[in-house]
């Protein structure tokens, strides 16, 4: 019986080693741990056998396991700071955030305000055109008020007077919006970040009266550490348009200089071709001689015999050939952020000062009011 043990014993044992070795390696362990051994000496030794179900669960468990670290290394990669936000940026709509119930009814009340002045100034330029035309008072010397401008303009005025009410409504709110979404960008001012670059911390807030963004920072930050500041500035706050990208400014430029290239190189061909087909005819009129005249080539010789013995020194030389090499392709950008430095964090107003004139209406009131409010009061 014992010998039956053993043999048991040994079979398993080999069975474990070749699964451990050959088939799945790394899950020897584990599956020494599933095969529940009760020893009662040499002689009772006694394993139980496991199923292939098992393996299987602990192969798909070491696998998510592999998985997640992975995961976890790809997340450890450091990344450089003045690529940080970059793929949030990307991935963000440059559409702006819906507008709240309280911007919505400033919109309507904007609107009719709109429609209002526009009636108004459409209606008194009609007036002061017609009346033009009326006195026909023109001075030759003003080309922009004639007899014909004035008729063409009067034309497109009741044209434009004509257009149904959809046509100046949708106009209106378009402008409407555009001054709701310019008061949000002027709160901007009091909206700050706060970010940790590897020249110290940074407080950045935008500025939209100077269009600008500013900072405050106890240390002088270079533009390739602010640009990454100003990318987190914009992902907080959901104002895409106020950030202009780089990158697509740097792809834009490429895309010119390469076509202006292209132009001025057709333009030298072209020279080159009306040179060949039209060439100068000689003069009828000869060319004399100066005699008196000392020569170039003569004058070459003498400078050159005097330079020549002179030797110019190797560092003079190295620089010489700097000066001289071909000027890299710069880049002109159109359009780039702005950031303005308003100090240091000492300098840094948390607290914004409120005016007075807010708080208590009397600080708001004109001597006309004040004179107005007596007057009533005493009778």
């Amino acid at each position: 019986m014992t010998d039956l043990y053993i043999e048991y014993f040994l079979l398993t044992y080999l069975c474990v080693a070749f699964l451990t070795y050959y088939i799945i390696p790394d899950y020897g362990d584990i599956i020494r741990e599933k095969l529940v051994l009760v020893t009662n000496g040499m002689s009772n030794i006694v394993a139980f056998p496991f199923n292939i179900d098992d393996i299987n669960d602990i192969v798909e468990e070491k696998e998510n396991e592999k998985e997640i670290k992975e995961e976890k290394k790809e997340e450890k990669k450091e990344v450089k700071f003045e690529d940080k936000y970059k793929e949030q940026f990307c991935k963000m709509s440059s559409e702006p955030l819906p507008f709240t119930s309280e911007e919505l009814e400033l919109i309507k009340i904007k609107t009719n305000e709109f429609i209002k002045k526009y009636n108004e100034h459409l209606n008194n330029e009609i007036v002061l055109v017609k009346q033009r035309l009326e006195e026909n008072d023109y001075d030759n010397n003003d080309q922009e008020f004639t007899e014909a401008n004035d008729k063409e303009k009067l034309e497109e005025l009741l044209e434009e007077q004509g257009l149904p009410a959809e046509h100046t409504f949708l106009k209106a709110e378009e402008e409407a919006k555009k001054e709701v979404l310019n008061d949000r960008l002027k709160r901007l001012k009091n909206c700050y970040v706060f970010e940790k670059t590897p020249l110290g911390n940074v407080a950045m807030c935008y500025n939209l009266a100077k269009d600008s963004f500013e900072y405050y920072s106890d240390n002088t930050l270079p533009y390739r550490f602010l640009e990454p500041i100003g990318r987190k500035y914009v992902l907080t706050f959901k104002c895409k348009n106020i950030f202009v990208d780089m990158d697509e400014e740097l792809k834009a430029a490429e895309k010119r200089a390469d076509e202006k290239q292209k132009e001025e190189e057709a333009k030298k061909l072209k020279e080159e071709e009306d040179k060949k087909n039209n060439k100068q005819k000689r003069s009828v009129f000869a060319k004399l001689k100066e005699y008196n005249a000392v020569s170039t080539s003569s004058k070459a010789a003498t400078v050159g015999a005097k330079t020549n013995n002179i030797k110019m020194p190797a560092n003079i030389q190295a620089n010489l050939k700097e000066l001289t090499a071909e000027p890299e392709k710069l880049l002109l950008k159109e359009k780039s952020n702005h950031y303005t430095c308003q100090g240091k964090f000492a300098n840094m107003k948390i607290l914004q000062p409120i005016s007075r004139k807010l708080v208590d209406k009397k600080y708001a009131m004109t001597f006309a009011d004040f004179k107005a409010l007596k007057k009533a009061t005493v009778n």
